[in-house]
């Protein structure tokens, strides 16, 4: 995200000072950043290329990037370069050298000035990022580790909650042996568990594609436990279906339904039974 106010009141540096924190405590993997931002901490400059910055590279350099890699020849590279079309954009790089005295083997130091004009914009937010993720060390640890981390700070599928793992880790509380509430529980736990698998197993639940799916399981369990993501150690307890009864219809208008209630902090789940 390309944002001067944040940068201004160091939310970039906060951000990864947090990061840093919910890592050390065991808390939800911060799978936010992209590819090329995990890459940029490991790896600094070196990591930035015109492949691995692809998307953030406007489209008038992809078409120079193009087109001098296409060039087959130093004629062919110096007639890009001195192309009046492009004249502009060369001096609002800041390019210096005479086109034709280019050849194909300055080629990748031009592609490279290229791609450097447009990440440069978000070298202060990175910056201000590892500045925040230098916190207890964060930082060096993730670069001594960097295969591992990728999939805690990236936005990988690793840690997302499936079904399997959600009706795993989730037991409900119910009313005495042989009660009728016990019954009624029962029935509506089953639901709740049916509904899961069908929102985590089906291809196509509502109609909606399987990456929808996903998104859908994972906004299911920040709704009980506050987090989209499974923490890294897993979480402390399992999730507890409860049950609140004498919730009566009857007595209720249509705008004051019976509410279900998260205690998230505890992973407690209660339902009203109606």
């Amino acid at each position: 995200m390309h944002s001067t106010t944040a940068l201004v009141n160091n939310e970039f540096r906060i951000a990864g000072e947090l990061m840093a924190l919910s890592f050390a405590q065991g808390g939800p993997a911060p799978c936010i950043l992209a590819q090329e931002v995990f890459d940029y901490l490991v790896c600094g400059m070196e990591s930035v290329t015109a492949i691995t910055w692809a998307d953030r590279i406007s489209d008038k350099a992809k078409l120079l990037i193009k087109q001098i890699k296409d060039a087959t020849t130093d004629a062919s590279l110096q007639e890009v370069l001195m192309d009046e079309k492009n004249l502009e954009h060369w001096c609002s790089l800041g390019y210096r050298g005479v086109p034709s005295k280019e050849s194909l083997s300055s080629r990748e130091c031009i592609i490279r000035s290229l791609v450097m004009f447009d990440v440069a914009k978000f070298l202060p937010m990175l910056d201000q990022l590892v500045t925040g993720l230098n916190a207890n060390d964060t930082l060096k640890m993730i670069k001594q580790n960097k295969d591992v981390m990728k999939h805690l700070f990236t936005m990988s599928e690793k840690f997302l909650p499936s079904a399997d793992y959600m009706l795993d880790h989730m037991h409900g509380e119910f009313s005495e042996e042989g009660s009728n509430k016990k019954t009624r529980e029962i029935d509506i736990f089953k639901h709740f568990t049916d509904y899961i698998e069908d929102i985590g197993f089906s291809a196509t639940p509502d109609g909606t594609d399987s990456d929808n799916t996903t998104a859908t399981l994972s906004q299911l369990y920040r709704f009980i436990t506050g987090s989209y993501t499974v923490p890294p150690g897993g979480l402390p307890k399992d999730i507890t279906v409860k049950f609140k009864h004498s919730c009566d219809m009857r007595s209720v208008g249509a705008d004051q339904l019976p509410q279900h209630v998260i205690s998230a902090s505890l992973f407690h789940y209660t339902m009203p039974v109606i």
